[in-house]
């Protein structure tokens, strides 16, 4: 064999594991590089869904007070409804005692006008 022919075939061989060893650092990064973003996806992933849960969580504690703010509603309109009733009750009651006591002025300015009558006959007060 030739020395020249063996040296190029040694050259060869050299530039192929060269390529080789370049080939495999390179896939050996991208590898370390998708690992980290991997690692970082699934770290955003789990914040995602703690702020899910909080969230959810929140929003059952909202729900919760809409319902309890409702129940409060319906208990306070029920509670005008009452005062309403009452208050109408209490005006008919002050007309009808407005009106008693209308006539029972009447009837004192009627027994004022008798006692005017009987002390003038009495006493003989002639006009």
């Amino acid at each position: 064999m030739n020395p020249k022919i063996i040296r190029k075939s040694m050259e060869k061989i050299m530039l192929s594991d060269r390529k080789t060893k370049e080939v495999d650092e390179i896939i050996e990064r991208i590898t370390q590089i998708m690992e980290r973003t991997c690692e970082d996806t699934t770290q955003r992933l789990d914040r995602l869904e703690e702020a899910q849960l909080t969230a959810s969580q929140r929003m059952d504690r909202i729900e919760a007070v809409i319902e309890a703010n409702a129940t409060s509603i319906k208990e306070l309109n029920n509670v005008v409804t009452s005062m309403y009733q009452v208050a109408s009750l209490s005006q008919k009651n002050f007309e009808v005692i407005q009106k008693n006591f209308e006539v029972i002025v009447s009837q004192v300015k009627g027994m004022q006008s008798e006692n005017r009558h009987i002390i003038d006959h009495l006493f003989g007060i002639q006009e």
